[in-house]
C-alpha cells in the first residue's frame, strides 16, 4: 500500500489517502508521520481516503491492535469530524470494523461514506472531487 497526507489549512482539513492494498501497519506509519509534521493541527477534521484502496487481509486482530495503538496518541485531537471513503465492500466493511473497534477511544466520530462528493459535502465544502480543494 502506498499512503500519504496532505493538509490542506485553508479548508482546516487533512487528508489520508491509500493507494492499493491496505495494511495497518502502513495506516500506522502514516499516521505516526503526520503527528510528527509541524504543520499538523488538533483542530483540523480528518478525511480518510480509502477509494482507490484495492483489498486489505488485515485481520481482526491486526485492526484491533491498529486501534489500541493509535487512540492514546488521538487524546489531545480536537477536530470534529473523521470521515472515510469506502469505494468497494471489503475495504467498507474494514472501515466499519475500525469504527467498531475505536468507539469510544476517540475523541471524535468516524463516519464512513461511498463518495468523495458526498464526504465533502458532509465536510461543508463546495468541491465535489479532492483534486478540486486548494491547500
Amino acid at each position: 500500500m502506498a499512503s500519504f497526507y496532505r493538509f490542506h489549512k485553508r479548508h482546516k482539513l487533512l487528508i489520508v489517502t491509500c493507494l492499493g492494498h491496505y495494511s495497518p501497519q502502513e495506516a500506522q506509519s502514516t499516521i505516526a508521520a503526520y503527528l510528527q509534521d509541524p504543520d499538523f493541527d488538533p483542530d483540523h477534521n480528518m478525511l480518510i481516503d480509502l477509494s482507490k484502496a484495492t483489498g486489505t487481509d488485515a485481520s481482526y486482530q491486526e485492526m484491533q491492535n491498529l486501534a489500541q495503538n493509535v487512540s492514546p496518541k488521538m487524546k489531545n485531537i480536537r477536530r470534529k469530524r473523521c470521515l472515510i471513503i469506502a469505494g468497494n465492500d471489503l475495504i467498507y466493511g474494514m472501515a466499519r470494523m475500525y469504527q467498531q473497534l475505536t468507539e469510544g477511544l476517540l475523541p471524535y466520530p468516524i463516519e464512513i461514506v461511498r463518495s468523495e462528493r458526498e464526504a465533502l459535502e458532509i465536510l461543508g465544502l463546495t468541491a465535489t472531487t479532492i483534486a478540486e480543494l486548494k491547500s
